[in-house]
């Protein structure tokens, strides 16, 4: 089947750290009819996106032996049919002096090259509508 140009048997790719969050997303997009791998680190996203060739990938911003942007640009690089959204779990930060710091992501993602950037936890309706609108 297709909505909005995208065939449903698209390949994802779901680079999280977070075992309960990455077999969550896993499981809604297998029900979705997505073909889906989904791994915890930065290196093993890269190795598995050259021999899966994924349509999508949704990496997390921080990961334990990457940062999530910079993925994204190796991934832009090694699957340039590859569209990437970013997540990030929390925006808000601690200053050393007390005071909330607001870290947005999103446009240093959009220049490494994603497609979107979301906030944990994921808006399933949101991250479907935006693989829906690829062509």
């Amino acid at each position: 089947a297709t909505e909005g140009g995208l065939m449903q048997t698209a390949r994802i790719l779901i680079i999280e750290d977070d075992h309960g969050s990455r077999n969550a997303l896993a499981e809604i997009l297998r029900d979705e009819g997505f073909e889906v791998r989904a791994v915890a680190s930065g290196e093993e996203g890269l190795h598995c996106a050259e021999r899966f060739q994924p349509s999508f990938a949704i990496v997390d911003v921080h990961l334990p032996d990457s940062d999530g942007i910079e993925l994204v640009r190796k991934l832009r690089e090694s699957c340039p049919e590859c569209a990437c959204v970013v997540a990030s779990g929390s925006a808000t930060f601690t200053n050393t002096d007390g005071t909330p710091m607001i870290v947005d992501f999103s446009a240093e993602a959009r220049e490494a090259g994603a497609i979107e950037y979301l906030c944990k936890p994921i808006d399933v309706d949101k991250l479907l509508g935006t693989l829906y609108r690829q062509p």
